[in-house]
């Protein structure tokens, strides 16, 4: 997974935060970032990181990450 749909962070031991942009708040103009923790390995983090990138995808009306906004 590259890193414009999304990024791991490792925060302790078996516990990750997953983090995709989620396009730009057509009110506020601002980015909108979707964010989980998970409990687990590396892989069941990427399974979720696919979910939760493809979740962000649908939310934007299918629209890549770089023009997720609805203007």
């Amino acid at each position: 997974m590259d890193a414009a749909k999304g990024s791991i962070r490792q925060r302790g031991s078996g516990s990750f935060e997953l983090r995709v942009y989620g396009g730009t708040d057509p009110a506020s103009g601002k980015r909108r970032w979707l964010t989980r923790s998970v409990r687990g390995d590396r892989s069941a983090a990427l399974r979720e990181l696919k979910a939760l990138a493809a979740h962000a995808k649908r939310r934007a009306g299918g629209r890549g990450a770089q023009d997720g906004h609805r203007g």
